[in-house]
């Protein structure tokens, strides 16, 4: 079983309302960094063995202080990058409000494709790829991958089971941890408990990639709060998309 530990980027020093994109030079702001910190520490049982990022320096900076605590390096990787944004990078949400193909990008994702930059298929698509290369290539290690929301998110969505239509119902918060176990030669979708993790009433989605390299994925999704990492259900139901509470605790 391959482990991967896709944590987002904690915050960046840009306007809430606005989107960096692809731009580099943003920084972690003050209380980014700290949580950077925080996160290091509390991801330390887990005994992680690789560090993958997104180019980006914000990625990157959230990712030295886990790279500190475990002696690794950091190692960038173009599929784990920001979505292209295209000419929408940079903007405010309320200049993109402007755009039809906001409207069209924010109500059928899986079709829209961002003037001058990507489509969110194309984002999945790269993103997985990598992760299924990394599980080949690297069968029983536990791997950290820092990136972005969106990219992070169309993962998740992929290995659940739900159409990137489904977007919204998935929270990526800043510093957060969503878990991905990768195990050989499984084939079908189920629920089931990740109780060996002590992580309560976790879900386990399990899909049929469509040929000889079927894996088996379970998913659990953990926050960074001030008690320490705390799940998060990744919208398995109705109770998730209307903010249903977490339960259980990594210790």
């Amino acid at each position: 079983m391959t482990r991967f530990l896709l944590i987002r980027h904690a915050q960046k020093d840009v306007p809430s309302d606005q989107l960096p994109g692809r731009r580099d030079g943003v920084h972690l702001t003050v209380e980014g960094r700290a949580a950077a910190k925080q996160l290091a520490a509390a991801l330390q049982p887990f005994a992680i063995q690789r560090l993958f990022t997104s180019p980006l320096l914000r990625a990157r900076e959230t990712a030295e202080p886990i790279a500190a605590a475990n002696g690794l390096e950091i190692v960038p990787v173009e599929n784990f990058n920001e979505v292209d944004l295209g000419e929408w990078t940079g903007l405010t949400f309320a200049e993109l409000e402007s755009f039809p193909e906001w409207k069209t990008y924010n109500s059928v994702r899986s079709l829209a494709v961002i003037p001058g930059g990507e489509s969110m298929l194309e984002v999945q698509a790269r993103f997985v790829s990598q992760l299924l290369r990394f599980a080949r290539e690297f069968p029983e290690e536990v791997i950290a991958v820092v990136s972005h929301a969106d990219p992070i998110r169309s993962a998740l969505l992929f290995f659940l089971g739900r159409p990137l239509d489904d977007w919204p119902s998935i929270d990526i918060a800043e510093a957060s941890v969503s878990i991905v176990d990768a195990n050989a030669g499984e084939a079908n979708v189920e629920d089931a408990s990740a109780g060996e993790m002590n992580l309560g009433d976790a879900r386990a989605g399990e899909i049929n990639l469509g040929d000889a390299s079927a894996t088996r994925f379970r998913i659990v999704a953990i926050n960074l709060t001030a008690d320490g990492l705390t799940e998060r259900r990744p919208a398995l139901s109705e109770a998730a998309r209307n903010g249903a509470p977490a339960s259980g605790r990594l210790p």
